[in-house]
């Protein structure tokens, strides 16, 4: 029963049904369902007492995100705004401890897989029957002609949400012996696929075919499928170039007033960190100041959380990627299908990074529900090494975080 209304919030939590099914339209179903999962989660706690985070060092950074979030207000000077914020993320640990705590078993871990997928297929599909005017969402396309995201996905956001579920799709694909489930996930990938394209999202375009490459070259050391991979990601970038909407300009940026505003946004932004270097102008504050997204979660995170605040946000990424690729490599006496999970998984996480650097995507649910299931698999897989944060991770975050603000800061100077 708690694993079922787990699975069920998710699907609720992506599809966001009551934004435009008329029977629950404007009922908060997500948070009584979080609620009634949390009364569950709360009996099984008391009656069993099996609910555990386990040792994993994305627990501490998720709750050290929290802390540094909830600071961040604090330059707003209002209260209330502060408590909000407190809140409004204290839902987003909840989720987190949720999905940790109750998926513990290969085969729940699975089930979570295709509940995401098939809740992005059902998100994929209801943005390209807008495309043909079977607008069940009632938010008709962008004035550009490009398909919207419900819910929680913007135009952009949808894009990228199929970027980074794209590799748990082919995970599924790899592990499932059957056929018909095998042509349904067939079918995903091409939905996805054509759902990216109608967004005519030039960042989610250049993320879904580096997606494609990063799929064929992690998975054999064979140069000739290497090489393939490299080929056909290439002509996919080439035929975006020829056919996409709006790809073509990009080489032409100046000319192009998002291109411009976003560089002008970015710039904006380093600036403001230098003003407010460690915790920044608080959550949600960048439109606020600026009167436009940041369009670059790297900088919508040192601007709004600091200095700090991004330090945590990239240590997330960093150890994540470290853990999953050592469950890779070293390994090699448990679960194949848990082993190549973790490969998948790290695609998903550089898609999500790829498209952090085009879109404005720091505080959405799905990043930290991926996060969540790095640690399950940590914990199936459990080695003492991978629930260590080490000097040597801090060094590398801090590296990281210093080259990522100078190549920004390049590219919005002189372009």
């Amino acid at each position: 029963m708690l694993f079922f209304c787990l699975l069920l919030f998710i699907v609720i939590t992506y599809i966001q049904p009551q934004d435009f099914i008329p029977i629950v339209k404007g009922l908060p179903i997500v948070y009584f369902l979080l609620m009634f999962l949390g009364i569950l989660w709360s009996f099984r706690l008391l009656t069993k007492g099996d609910l555990k985070l386990g040792k994993a060092p994305q627990n501490i950074l998720m709750f050290l995100f929290w802390i540094a979030i909830t600071l961040s207000t604090l330059k707003v000077a209002w209260f209330p705004y502060t408590l909000e914020i407190f809140l409004e993320w204290s839902k987003v640990i909840i989720i987190y401890c949720f999905v940790v705590t109750i998926v513990n078993s290969e085969e729940k871990l699975i089930a979570t897989n295709w509940a995401i997928v098939l809740s992005i297929l059902i998100t994929a599909w209801l943005g390209i029957l807008q495309n043909f005017g079977l607008d069940f969402t009632g938010l008709g396309t962008h004035l550009a002609g490009r398909i919207r995201g419900v819910g929680i996905f913007g135009t952009n956001q949808l894009a990228y949400a199929m970027c980074f579920t794209l590799p748990l799709v082919f995970y599924l694909f790899r592990i499932t012996p059957k056929i018909l489930p095998r042509i349904l996930l067939i079918l995903t990938a091409i939905s996805l696929g054509y759902c990216t394209f109608l967004t005519q999202s030039r960042g989610g375009l250049l993320c879904f075919s580096i997606v494609i490459l990063l799929t064929f070259i992690s998975f054999t050391k064979k140069k000739r499928i290497k090489l393939l991979g490299i080929v056909l990601s290439i002509a996919i970038f080439i035929l975006l170039i020829k056919f996409a909407p709006r790809f073509s300009s990009t080489f032409e940026y100046q000319e192009d007033a998002s291109a411009v505003n976003r560089l002008n946004a970015w710039a904006d932004g380093l600036s403001m960190a230098k003003e407010n270097p460690l915790f920044g102008i608080g959550k949600n504050q960048f439109v606020e100041t600026f009167k436009i997204a940041a369009h670059n979660s790297f900088i919508e995170t040192l601007t709004e959380v600091g200095f700090v605040g991004l330090f945590i946000w990239l240590g997330l990424f960093s150890l994540t990627l470290r853990n999953l690729r050592a469950i890779f490599k070293n390994d090699t006496n448990n679960s194949t299908a848990m082993r190549i999970y973790s490969k998948y998984l790290s695609i998903s996480f550089y898609a999500y990074l790829i498209g952090s650097y085009f879109s404005a995507s720091s505080y959405y649910i799905p990043l930290y529900i991926l996060f969540a299931l790095s640690v399950i698999l940590q914990n199936l897989l459990y080695r003492e090494e991978l629930s260590y944060i080490r000097w040597k991770d801090l060094g590398n975050i801090a590296f990281i975080e210093i080259g990522v603000l100078i190549f920004i800061h390049l590219v919005a100077r002189f372009s």
